[in-house]
């Protein structure tokens, strides 16, 4: 039986190459926000490939921490300790893992990027992960109007005015 693919996510590399998610100048609530709709983004490629999805950032405290706010939605966001990066984690999952062929970072660091790569991960652009989540919710939305298509169909308007 293959292994499950697993989707990493270097948080806020991502988060400032994505346009319209950048929280701007003022942090706190707008950090928070930002994070929501990019774990939010990625949540569709889970869904629609069932991938495994991992957003790490960075850091927040002494220990790797998880963002309980994640729970239920099929993500998990990740917290590096201090004195890591979010890409040192990554690189370390990567490596770590039954088998780093079925790991994609998604990333515009480059070096992150050749260490990924060298392990046997691969690795995707800001902008092809975000093609990739348009792709993805977009099959969404095609199948639930096909079964709304299929429900109309079959219920039809059977009451008798």
């Amino acid at each position: 039986m293959d292994e499950p693919r697993h989707l990493f996510v270097d948080g806020y590399n991502v988060l400032y190459a994505w346009q319209w998610l950048r929280p701007g100048r003022d942090a706190g609530a707008a950090f928070e926000a930002a994070r929501d709709r990019l774990i939010e983004a990625v949540r569709t490629i889970r869904d629609v490939e069932g991938l495994a999805v991992t957003v790490v950032f960075d850091g927040r405290g002494s220990t790797m921490a998880t963002d309980a706010g994640t729970s239920g939605h099929g993500v998990t966001a990740l917290f590096a300790p201090a004195g890591k990066t979010a890409d040192s984690v990554i690189e370390h999952l990567v490596a770590s893992a039954p088998d780093p062929h079925a790991c994609t970072v998604a990333t515009a660091d480059a070096l992150e990027r050749e260490t990924v790569s060298a392990s046997g991960g691969s690795c995707v652009s800001p902008e092809d992960l975000q093609a990739w989540c348009e792709r993805c919710r977009l099959r969404v939305t095609r199948a639930a109007a096909r079964r709304g298509e299929q429900t109309r169909a079959s219920w039809g308007n059977k009451l008798p005015l």
